[in-house]
């Protein structure tokens, strides 16, 4: 009976990958459904064909599992059937190859169909919403990425080791399988559509059977790594659920009455520091406008000594305040000295806001090595309490964008 069991969780590992149609519906040619009905025929139809003649072919040969992994029953059989010959050996390469791209084209199925499961839970506020996100090719990428770093993780903690994956993998997709069913059985019976009767019995069905295959997988493959992802699992909906309660609980919050405030009123004093950068300095004015500040404070924190008067000359690009600091001290204390004296004169009901603007010429790390001064005066900013720190990054070309810049490119078009 082990040896039973053993076979029909190995069976039940070989036909998983049906999944990928039910879900790429949506990519299939209208009728997206017959489509995708006829191709799940023909996936399953050649699925067992191919199973059954490798089982056969297997028997016939005396085909011994490798215990080491190192050479697959697939790859004996081949080299069985094609011999030791100069196109026997071609074949049996061939043979290789086209294994390698289908299970290349397999693991891709993974990152087609994830992101857009998790950009689905997303929505719903089961996931971080930054799943949701649209990357420059229109794919969610924050899922793919998601998706590689737990792969790699899979790999390396399991040294990359089929026979200790591929249970894992079977519990997984038996688990969504019966989950999916039983959702769609209650489903039938909640909404009671026309013929929902036949529905909830074949989706039922369904969910007892797959329900039984993983009950039988997890205990056929239960030492063979199969109980991590008995702990993985609880713990995932643990999570899951978490996220949707923080977000259901912050939704709360931010709809509590007693935040509510006219929007007509002002209720931000803004800073700006300046560091000499025109474009930047123009682009933050023109945010900080859009936000109905009661006030807007160009402020040049300067050692004394300095030399501010070309500072305040400035004609100025707005109703802003321009404000010389006379500070002592290094680093981020100059500006917190005078983020806490304005503080003190924020009335009820107001925000202080400091707008920190910064050009980004580079990306990832570069950039935060770079801009490592700038991004400890935000931290510092942000401890700060009562101070809403507002960050504008600029990319070259951005400043085209603005109105302000559009309004004086326009006029000196129109020039003579």
């Amino acid at each position: 009976s082990d040896l039973i069991l053993k076979a029909f969780a190995s069976g039940g590992a070989a036909v998983t990958g049906v999944e990928a149609i039910s879900n790429g519906v949506p990519a299939f040619r209208p009728p997206e459904w017959r489509n995708a009905r006829t191709t799940l025929m023909w996936m399953g139809s050649l699925l067992g064909i191919m199973f059954l003649g490798l089982s056969v072919l297997a028997a016939k040969l005396k085909v011994v599992p490798d215990p080491t992994g190192a050479k697959t029953v697939l790859a004996q059989v081949g080299k069985g059937v094609f011999g030791t010959s100069g196109f026997g050996t071609l074949l049996y390469l061939l043979l290789q190859a086209s294994t390698m791209l289908i299970l290349v084209l397999a693991a891709n199925t993974s990152y087609a169909d994830f992101p857009r499961l998790a950009s689905f839970l997303a929505a719903d506020r089961f996931l971080p919403r930054q799943l949701l996100r649209h990357g420059d090719r229109l794919v969610f990428s924050n899922g793919i990425v998601v998706l590689a770093g737990v792969a790699s993780l899979l790999v390396l903690v399991f040294q990359a080791s089929v026979n200790r994956l591929i249970p894992l993998y079977a519990i997984g997709v038996f688990t969504s399988f019966t989950f999916s069913q039983a959702g769609m059985a209650v489903h039938h019976r909640r909404e009671q559509e026309p013929n929902w009767r036949r529905g909830l019995v074949i989706n039922g069905f369904g969910a007892i059977v797959s329900g039984l295959v993983t009950l039988i997988i997890a205990a056929a493959k239960f030492t063979e790594g199969a109980w991590v992802i008995l702990i993985i699992m609880p713990l995932t909906l643990l999570l899951l659920f978490t996220i949707h309660r923080h977000y259901v609980e912050t939704g709360e919050i931010l709809r509590h009455p007693s935040r509510r405030v006219p929007l007509d009123s002002p209720r931000q004093r803004v800073i700006i520091p300046d560091y000499d950068d025109d474009v930047s300095l123009r682009a933050a004015l023109a945010y900080a406008h859009r936000v109905f500040p009661t006030e807007i404070r160009v402020v040049r924190l300067a050692k004394p000594g300095e030399d501010v008067e070309s500072f305040l000359r400035q004609p100025p690009f707005g109703d802003e305040v321009r404000e010389v600091s006379m500070s002592e001290g290094e680093g981020n204390e100059p500006l917190k000295t005078y983020v806490r004296k304005v503080r003190r004169e924020v009335g009820p009901g107001e925000l202080l806001n400091i707008i920190v603007p910064e050009k980004i010429e580079h990306l990832g790390f570069t950039y935060l090595y770079r801009q490592r001064r700038l991004q400890r005066l935000k931290g510092a900013l942000l401890a700060e309490p009562e101070v809403v720190v507002t960050n504008l990054p600029m990319r070259r070309g951005y400043e085209q964008l603005e109105p302000g810049e559009k309004a004086a490119r326009s006029q000196a078009l129109a020039q003579p």
